[in-house]
């Protein structure tokens, strides 16, 4: 396992999917690209057919792998057996989707930030909470990782996930700025999923409460300004669809 140091940085950016602008989406070579370049990746679980964890947005395999059908009428060996790679580009042709296990081991391997991990459970049922937080256990990632998902949206589910694991990040959404206090309010979360970018006074009192925050959302993620913007404001985390292009601009802040 690598042993450099974590990067303890602020804010971090984290990268929707891994680098899915220069490598397919949810695979290897994208999550180690973002990881090595000092970012947290956000990326997608599901269940198979026979249980096991795997890493893939879509509810059917059609659009990211070579196969057909709902990832969950799949087995582990059937999804491992598919191209996941050759869709984005040729070069790319032999990748497979990752489980979670191999999630893990990339990020323990290559993740230099705080925070490594954005997670975001597609589906949820009541195991799910205990298999995440064994296997972010095993490899030493729980507090490098962050539950999003159905983790935000439901405080059943946020229950589950900290009923398995004290040590557990889940987050708690909050769609506009009036669901900042309610969100802050919630005792099952550490940290807030915000749709918008807040202000520096909702920061504050963000951090007065003890928690941290994420600015996502269809626009900042899509939008660099917007996500520029979140972390000028002292979010701990923007997620970006363009996170090579939002790290350079935050490099050059000062001369802007």
């Amino acid at each position: 396992m690598d042993t450099r140091p974590v990067i303890a940085a602020h804010p971090i950016i984290a990268a929707h999917r891994g680098l899915d602008e220069f490598a397919p989406e949810n695979t290897a070579p994208a999550l180690i690209a973002a990881l090595e370049l000092g970012m947290a990746v956000e990326v997608d679980l599901r269940r198979t057919s026979d249980g096991e964890i795997v890493i893939i947005h879509d509810e059917t395999l059609d659009r990211t792998t070579s196969g057909t059908g709902p990832v969950a009428n799949a087995s582990l060996d059937e999804i491992k057996a598919l191209d996941a790679g050759r869709w984005h580009d040729e070069r790319f042709t032999g990748e497979k989707v990752p489980t979670l296990n191999d999630l893990c081991e990339i990020a323990a391997t290559h993740g230099r930030a705080e925070v490594a991990l954005v997670l975001e459970t597609k589906v949820d049922d009541p195991q799910m909470g205990a298999d995440v937080c064994r296997t972010l256990n095993d490899h030493g990632l729980m507090q490098r990782a962050i539950g999003i998902g159905t983790i935000m949206t439901a405080q059943d589910v946020r229950q589950r996930f900290v009923d398995a694991s004290a040590d557990f990040n889940a987050a708690c959404l909050a769609n506009t700025p009036q669901d900042l206090e309610p969100a802050l309010a919630d005792e099952s979360s550490s940290w807030l999923y915000a749709r918008f970018v807040p202000t520096p006074q909702q920061m504050d009192a963000t951090h007065r409460a003890g928690k941290r925050l994420i600015a996502s959302g269809p626009d900042v993620m899509e939008n660099v300004d917007l996500a520029l913007a979140a972390m000028r404001n002292g979010v701990d985390i923007a997620l970006s669809n363009h996170p090579v292009d939002l790290a350079a601009r935050w490099r050059d802040r000062e001369r802007t």
